[in-house]
């Protein structure tokens, strides 16, 4: 659903203005030529940045353009997904019921929905809101149920079921996006609205997020909207938007860097803004407070130096950064990268939202340009970060590009497939992630798995296959076939086993009519 305006641009200017009386300038010193090398460097087309202090906007300002190749340029109204940083309004959301008594963090999460099921008995009948949004239940990812847009919210709940865990109940952070979504319709089931329209009424409308909603299918209606861009070819180019409206409360929120700028502000001033309090500084501190302790890793270590301590609280990380408390969150879905940073003791908020994904390279421009304020804001000494983090971008580059050419030496010799392109043909499924559907036409093969993802398969060897995903935020895949006694019997792709169904090729019975609009560029 995507929040329209509610006022004219006269009015919003007039209610906004007391905040950023400071916004076209340059709050600090160097930043646009920073981000301008930077943008470059990193071959990121669009970006927007808020930088908020005590309860105002000292910046809020778009750079670069909408559509590599366009003129449009950003601004600080230009709406982005901001992909995971959604997680923490579902935490938000929760903690307003918290505050109502409507449910506790600890309520258990079959007394919010009554039919969901785990795999692990015990952990169905032990779980909790705490435990979804703390990321420690140990469940295994499953992200392919809301990848592939064949299901939709109730659905992905029912077949989360089928999960393995890939640890212990409560015993380790493991990041799991699905946990959100039942977090998420926890909060639709106690509040008797949905998820969507509970952030709109309790979030979006009290903290005047005018350009914000938790619906790409709306986003045919609004204008300035950034598109998504990866690197192809070694040079960003615009992809097909990801439609996560199965699966908003995961990360389908899209909104201004402006919008973005008052939830900070909401953030850093206890949980008030514009006079009115929304959260109490009880359910906020539970938020910003470590749930989950995260082990320290040398990639961590790099990013935020001298750092003692990391955790995962709700909806938020929280770590040290040169001696203060950091609370923040990064975000990334096909095309787009973003970045939210609080340092609460110095009542400091940062938001970066960007139109280029994590695909060729990492686009890890937003997590620069936050640290690079930090240490101004800071006084500290300042490393060169787009130096630092782009050597360890081209690091795993180049790791990523050796495994592939392992891959391509494997390839055995031959170049005809050992059968009929129509022998592969026809309807594989697996009870977990669903269907994938194969056609011959037109002398190749395609596979279909999902309406959100299609590739020519190209032949490697054997009955090994590889596809090219039409969107390039998927890279290729390996898919190879079985056949017994000339029988087709399965295709197995990314771990996953797709039994043969039948020799049927439609796939409009499969495709969930929640991610099935399309959406045009820029309007």
């Amino acid at each position: 659903m995507q929040f329209k305006s509610l006022t004219t641009a006269a009015a919003v200017l007039t209610m906004l203005g007391s905040h950023r009386a400071a916004a076209q300038s340059e709050p600090i010193p160097g930043l646009d030529r920073y981000v301008d090398e930077a943008m470059r460097t990193w071959q990121v087309p669009g970006l927007a940045i808020a930088f908020v202090r005590n309860d105002s906007v000292l910046l809020a300002r778009g750079y670069g353009v909408l559509e590599v190749g366009q003129p449009a340029r950003v601004t600080d109204q230009t709406v982005f997904a901001i992909a995971s940083l959604t997680k923490a309004f579902t935490a938000a959301a929760a903690g307003i019921l918290v505050d109502r008594g409507a449910v506790g963090w600890d309520t258990l999460t079959k007394t919010l929905l009554p039919d969901f099921r785990l795999r692990d008995a015990w952990v169905t009948e032990h779980i909790t809101l705490r435990d979804m949004l703390a990321h420690r239940t140990g469940l295994t990812s499953g992200d392919w149920l809301r990848l592939s847009g064949q299901n939709n919210r109730a659905e992905i709940l029912r077949q989360m079921r089928l999960l393995d865990f890939d640890s212990d109940f409560r015993s380790r952070y493991l990041y799991n996006n699905l946990m959100y979504l039942a977090a998420g319709e926890a909060v639709a089931a106690r509040a008797g609205r949905s998820w969507d329209v509970f952030v709109r009424d309790e979030l979006f409308v009290p903290l005047r997020m005018l350009r914000s909603g938790t619906s790409v299918c709306a986003l045919r209606e609004v204008s300035n909207v950034a598109l998504p861009h990866e690197v192809t070819n070694g040079k960003p180019t615009v992809i097909p938007r990801l439609n996560l409206d199965n699966a908003a409360p995961v990360g389908g929120i899209t909104a201004s860097v402006s919008d973005m700028a008052n939830w900070l502000r909401m953030q850093l001033a206890d949980g008030e803004f514009g006079g009115k309090r929304l959260l109490s500084h009880a359910a906020l501190a539970e938020m910003h407070r470590v749930q989950m302790p995260i082990a320290i890793r040398p990639v961590s270590s790099a990013r935020y130096p001298g750092v003692r301590f990391m955790g995962y609280g709700m909806g938020w990380s929280i770590l040290d950064y040169r001696g203060e408390k950091l609370v923040r969150h990064s975000g990334w879905i096909d095309g787009f990268r973003s970045e939210a940073a609080l340092l609460p003791d110095q009542r400091v908020g940062i938001v970066v939202l960007s139109n280029r994904g994590n695909q060729g390279f990492a686009n890890d421009l937003p997590d620069v340009l936050r640290n690079w304020i930090l240490d101004r804001v800071l006084a500290g000494a300042s490393l060169d970060w787009s130096k630092t983090f782009l050597a360890g971008a081209e690091k795993s580059r180049r790791e990523e590009e050796e495994s592939r050419q392992k891959l391509y030496a494997s390839r055995g010799a031959g170049s005809r497939t050992p059968r009929a392109l129509s022998a592969y043909a026809g309807t594989y499924s697996d009870s977990l992630y669903g269907h994938a559907v194969v056609r011959a036409q037109n002398g190749r093969l395609t596979l279909w798995f999902g309406p959100r993802h299609s590739a020519p398969l190209e032949y490697w060897d054997g009955e090994r296959f590889m596809a090219r995903w039409e969107n390039p935020s998927y890279g290729e895949q390996e898919v190879t076939f079985s056949f017994v006694n000339g029988v087709p019997t399965q295709l197995e792709s990314g771990g996953i086993v797709f039994r043969r169904k039948s020799n049927e090729t439609s796939t409009e019975q499969y495709g969930s009519p929640s991610v099935l609009c399309s959406v045009g560029a820029s309007k």
